[in-house]
């Protein structure tokens, strides 16, 4: 199980609440799928919109909460490069994670991931052998040899 330091947030990690977060990744999907949806497909039951500008969120319940968790949770998806990513966040009963500070953590989740995913895209692109500049130079230094 990875620390939220370990997971680049060392600010964060050691004020964050206790919590279970899951991260389902599949291809996207067409039409998108929401939360609320998602939620029911879990069998998730007293379904509530939660209020978020990027990310689609729910707060529901579940009749099988993973060990020593409340039955209250936070669902979320969301869309990164080509993917539908599927969040749940589980955390005790009265924890400040069943509140708006879950809402942040996951918000804080996904643009980490969001940020990643498009640090990585740029350093394979930058250092790529498949640049023209590099493309150029192969013949050059191969006729040297011939």
């Amino acid at each position: 199980m990875a620390r939220c330091d370990v997971l680049g947030a060392p600010n964060a990690a050691l004020d964050a609440p206790l919590g279970l977060l899951t991260v389902s990744v599949g291809e996207n999907a067409s039409p998108a799928v929401d939360a609320e949806t998602l939620a029911r497909a879990s069998n998730a039951t007293n379904i509530k919109t939660l209020p978020h500008e990027d990310i689609d969120m729910v707060r529901a319940d579940t009749g099988t909460p993973p060990d020593g968790l409340g039955q209250t949770h936070i669902r979320a998806i969301t869309q990164i490069d080509g993917y539908d990513l599927s969040l749940a966040l589980f955390s005790p009963e009265n924890s400040a994670a069943q509140g708006s500070r879950g809402v942040q953590m996951i918000n804080e989740f996904v643009v980490h991931t969001q940020d990643a995913s498009v640090a990585d895209a740029v350093a394979a692109t930058t250092s790529s052998n498949t640049t023209n500049d590099k493309k150029r130079t192969k013949p050059f230094f191969a006729g040297l040899f011939d």
